[in-house]
């Protein structure tokens, strides 16, 4: 028996999960053995997604952040974008902003 008490094994082959007194939660498994059904049946496959939607979200919109010794001028570096903020020695200033596929060049390129 498991932890609430219900049989682990059903010798009647034509029970199925849903009819009347039988708990919804619970299977039968191919040789009549009785089966809790929590992983996808419990919305467990719908919370994954989204946690893997999350973590690839986060992970094409997080910068890296590189300086450089021409001035100062930052880079902001992600999977999706690219952000340069100029300040050279000799005279370039300002901000420009590229998405991908423009965004995996190295600083000569822009310039």
């Amino acid at each position: 028996q498991s932890e609430k008490g219900y049989p682990l094994y059903i010798s009647n082959k034509t029970q199925r999960a849903g009819i009347p007194g039988f708990p919804t939660d619970w299977g039968i498994g191919e040789q009549g053995e009785l089966y809790r059904l929590t992983f996808w049946r419990r919305g467990l496959k719908k919370k994954l997604i989204i946690v893997f939607v999350v973590i690839a979200v986060i992970l094409l919109l997080i910068p890296v952040k590189k300086v450089y010794e021409d001035g100062g001028t930052q880079t902001y570096t992600a999977l999706t974008y690219k952000v340069i903020v100029w300040k050279q020695i000799d005279g370039k200033t300002g901000t420009e902003f590229y998405i991908f596929p423009n965004n995996f060049h190295q600083l000569d390129y822009y310039e």
